[in-house]
């Protein structure tokens, strides 16, 4: 677990880790706890999209220039697979922990069904917004993730829909690994294959 963190880590920078790992969680927290985990996740949808800009974006792009020192190592994939599962693992302890807060702020299980809510929506549109680089172009994913989130609140609650949404958590977090990884691995062998010919 410990080479997992470490291989988020090297995925992020100082300004990042103070801003988005510590200074906006706590500010998020409290927007929890003051308006409810169903108002916050509003908030925390965009911010997840826009901050995971500064992580791996492009790096499902056939050509992309973020992961070309990592290409260099044969440790290289391994570390980008390491980053991505504890990219999930903390976003899903950070939405529950949120979701728990808001639970105990006012007593509502839609507080776990809005921190699920966030948690699909994100990794659903991650999918997308990874093949992008522009922190510009993030911007309407984001926005696209923020009326998903309104819908599925809209139309999603009870005790079931939190056992589903969970289950959906896990595949959509396997699905994301694999898919990231699928799409670097092919990045890697096509640039040995262009450079053999």
């Amino acid at each position: 677990m410990v080479r997992t963190w470490k291989s988020y880590l090297a995925f992020t920078s100082s300004g990042y880790r103070i801003l988005g790992l510590a200074v906006l969680p706590v500010l998020l927290l409290a927007l929890t706890v003051s308006q409810g985990m169903e108002a916050a996740g509003a908030v925390v949808v965009c911010f997840e999209i826009l901050a995971d800009f500064w992580l791996f974006s492009g790096i499902l792009k056939k050509e992309t220039g973020s992961m070309e020192y990592l290409k260099t190592s044969i440790y290289g994939t391994d570390i980008i697979k390491k980053g991505l599962v504890a990219d999930c693992i903390r976003r899903f302890v950070y939405l529950g922990i949120l979701s728990f807060a808001g639970y105990l702020s006012n007593g509502r299980l839609g507080s776990f069904t809005a921190g699920l809510s966030v948690y699909l929506t994100v990794m659903v549109l991650l999918n997308v917004s990874r093949h992008l680089s522009g922190f510009m172009i993030h911007l309407p994913v984001s926005y696209v993730g923020l009326i998903i989130y309104c819908i599925l609140m809209k139309f999603i609650s009870g005790t079931a829909a939190v056992v589903i949404m969970s289950l959906l958590a896990v595949i959509v977090s396997i699905v994301t690994v694999w898919y990231a990884m699928y799409c670097v691995k092919g990045s890697y062998y096509e640039k040995r294959y262009d450079e053999s010919v």
